[in-house]
């Protein structure tokens, strides 16, 4: 850190108010007639407005004199160490970068990875994961498990769990008395989900159950077990070669799926963009909430057109 960091700070602070002050200035001399000025009403505000100029044309000198100062008082040590931190990496990132890795850190809070889910959401890119890592001297992975991949951190090969990322320095906000009960809301429903818990209903109503991280097997069994195998790869001809067998359930057939990518909070109910639910579809899901007390997301989906 720097010896001097409140006054380096003052200094850039100065900056951009005598910039204001240059703004403002040129603003308010546009439209005055100078030859009308060495006289009466005009005179005073001339004057004002040429002590405003001069003090203007001072912001670089002033500073580039606070600048000085704080470089002067600090060793070469200091400075290298300042330039090395994680402070001084940030403050010479590009300011999209900044946004990205700030995002970042938003996600890291009370997880050590970044999901697919997040990645989209924020739109995130790989010079933000770049950008982050350099900071921290870490490196960023892409990992997987059945149908679901995330972004995991990593130092000399080794995954960091969330307790080694805050070691490295990583910024931690104690969360507040209401997110603190949430939190805790949803880690007292929140548990490892069986077969019974996820899967897909078909339109008329019958479930397959599917645990987590095996939707995509899944659906091509359902796939296999009805005859669907040349429809479903017509499907991928007419979308893209690689689409999923669970989009095509889901989006041909009509299908949704009941699941909990990231395996955090609430569970999922995905439909396809173009379809409405059937009512066996929508009897089926007012069931499985009301027994699992979310009577309000069993309403939901009832009444749902």
């Amino acid at each position: 850190m720097l010896v001097y960091e409140k006054e380096w700070d003052m200094a850039e602070q100065i900056k951009e108010d005598l910039y204001t002050i240059g703004e403002k200035f040129k603003e308010m001399v546009k439209d005055i007639d100078y030859e009308d000025a060495d006289d009466g009403p005009l005179f005073m505000i001339k004057k004002q407005l040429e002590d405003i100029y001069n003090l203007a044309r001072m912001q670089e000198e002033i500073s580039d004199y606070f600048e000085e100062i704080v470089y002067e008082n600090n060793s070469d040590e200091d400075r290298e160490r300042e330039f090395n931190s994680v402070e001084g990496k940030y403050k010479r990132l590009p300011e999209e970068r900044k946004l990205g890795v700030a995002k970042i850190v938003s996600i890291l809070q009370h997880q050590s990875m970044v999901d697919i889910v997040s990645i989209h959401q924020y739109e995130l890119k790989k010079e933000d994961f770049n950008a982050f890592c350099e900071m921290f001297d870490i490196s960023w992975t892409t990992q997987s498990h059945g149908d679901w991949i995330w972004i995991s951190f990593q130092k000399d090969g080794k995954n960091l769990n969330l307790d080694e990322l805050r070691e490295l320095g990583i910024p931690y906000y104690e969360p507040t008395e209401k997110e603190e009960k949430k939190e805790k809301e949803i880690e007292e429903v929140e548990e490892i989900r069986e077969e019974d818990e996820y899967g897909f209903v078909a339109p008329d109503g019958t479930f397959i159950g599917s645990a987590w991280g095996t939707h995509e097997g899944s659906a091509l069994d359902i796939v296999e077990e009805k005859n669907l195998t040349d429809r479903y790869h017509k499907y991928q001809d007419e979308v893209h070669k690689f689409a999923p067998a669970r989009d095509f359930l889901i989006n041909e057939l009509k299908y949704i799926l009941i699941h909990n990518p990231s395996r955090l909070g609430r569970t999922q109910v995905q439909i396809g963009p173009q379809n409405s639910l059937t009512k066996a579809q929508k009897d089926f899901l007012y069931s499985y909430f009301t027994e699992r007390d979310e009577k309000g997301r069993a309403e939901y989906y009832l009444n749902l057109d």
